[in-house]
């Protein structure tokens, strides 16, 4: 038994949200920055420092990609925008001191959204549900055609 070695357990969650919850989720977001942030998050599957470092720099609007320069495992990626992520980032906000896209009061990356987004869910009476489980209805196609 002394060199026995344990398979890993696989702990992955498989948490998606239906058409109908992913729109009342959408809906229930008051802020605009956190309905922004879910819509594309539920449509790009990006990862949720992924989109709080989004730079309009970062925007290819003529290839329709989003350039992820520093992802997960140290790589660039190239990310797809559908026509409902490229309508919101075209007209969402601009401001005139900071290339983020969701850039704080003072201009610089805002830290977290989890109070905002708990909230959405809470209101949206949708339990169980982390930010990161958005990124599987991305990879499984299954989210809202409109931005609400």
């Amino acid at each position: 038994m002394k060199g026995l070695k344990f398979l890993r357990e696989n702990n992955a969650r498989q948490r998606y949200l239906s058409l109908e919850e992913c729109e009342r989720l959408i809906e229930a977001c008051i802020s605009p920055r956190v309905r922004a942030i879910v819509v594309i998050a539920l449509h790009t599957g990006m990862r949720l420092g992924e989109i709080l470092n989004l730079r309009h720099s970062d925007l290819d609007f003529g290839s329709g990609l989003i350039l992820v320069p520093d992802s997960k495992n140290g790589e660039p990626r190239h990310i797809p925008m559908d026509s409902t992520v490229s309508s919101l980032l075209v007209d969402y906000p601009r401001r005139s001191d900071s290339d983020l896209v969701f850039a704080n009061k003072a201009g610089g990356r805002f830290l977290e959204i989890r109070g905002g987004f708990s909230n959405a869910c809470e209101r949206a009476g949708i339990s169980d549900l982390h930010f990161h489980d958005l990124r599987q209805n991305a990879e499984s196609g299954k989210m809202p055609s409109d931005a609400g």
